[in-house]
């Protein structure tokens, strides 16, 4: 473009001609679309532009925002640098340097596309709290969005079982993963009034872990009782003090006991003792 500005002293008309000028398509440097970094690392990233006259404007958005305007300017060269911290929701993010002068009505853009390597920050059990011995449960683990994806690893009273069904959920800035556990509370556990069952989230990132583990209380009756302090037939004078002890082992939750003397309920002095198998 030529602008004609005049101006007239007497008799004489001078004239001077400005020159303006586009500028160049801008340019990133410092990251390229399929490098690899992780969540923490520190980037540094640099937009340039040549050849504008007056010298380009320059913006870098995320996702669409501006997140930083300010920028230098030396002869018709543009430089505008930002420095930042890769996070998990940096993953998929799209960077653009946009370049405008009075020619460049809609700015010319260039853009990077960020792929952000990160680990989940946390798993979650979600099932029954409580069952019947001899119940099969199914227990759900899903971590928080990871990429990539997240390996799920179960454990019951810590020993490995495969998992089933494990799904993939592609969301915005990764994965999610989840994983169902179907476990028989089977005579194995009969002495066992607690399962512990564990899920392991990781993947490739670094090899940070995170777990959760979860309790499930296991239901089953007790023995039948059995009664001490007295042995039938023996006698038994009047007056006589004579202690008795009823005692039932195991069941969960323990056995509720109580003293009969034919049809009538007699009081009586109850304990609980835990063991341990």
């Amino acid at each position: 473009m030529v602008d004609l500005y005049g101006e007239q002293y007497g008799s004489a008309f001078h004239s001077s001609v400005v020159n303006l000028y586009p500028p160049r398509h801008p340019e990133i440097n410092g990251y390229k679309e399929g490098d690899l970094i992780y969540a923490g690392d520190h980037l540094t990233l640099t937009c340039s532009t040549t050849g504008g006259k007056p010298p380009a404007e320059l913006q870098w958005l995320r996702n669409g925002d501006m997140i930083q305007g300010s920028y230098s300017a030396v002869g018709r060269n543009s430089t505008n640098i930002i420095s930042l911290t890769a996070r998990s929701i940096d993953n998929n993010a799209m960077y653009t340097c946009a370049a405008s002068n009075p020619l460049t009505p809609i700015p010319l853009v260039t853009a990077v596309k960020l792929s952000v390597k990160f680990p989940p920050s946390f798993v979650k059990i979600e099932g029954p709290s409580e069952c019947n011995r001899g119940d099969s449960i199914t227990l759900n683990c899903r971590s928080d969005v990871s990429n990539p994806p997240s390996e799920l690893t179960w454990l019951v009273d810590d020993v490995t079982f495969e998992p089933q069904d494990t799904t993939f959920q592609l969301v915005e800035n990764g994965w999610y993963t989840t994983s169902n556990l179907t476990a028989i509370i089977n005579r194995q556990f009969q002495n066992k009034s607690i399962k512990v069952f564990k899920c392991i989230g990781h993947n490739s990132q670094r090899h940070e872990k995170v777990f959760q583990t979860f309790n499930v209380s296991v239901l089953y009756p007790p023995e039948t009782p059995s009664i001490t302090g007295y042995e039938e037939g023996s006698e038994l004078r009047e007056g006589d003090h004579q202690s008795f002890t009823c005692t039932a082992l195991a069941g969960n939750p323990p056995a509720d006991l109580r003293w009969y003397r034919g049809e009538t309920e007699n009081e009586a002095r109850a304990s609980t003792i835990p063991t341990v198998r």
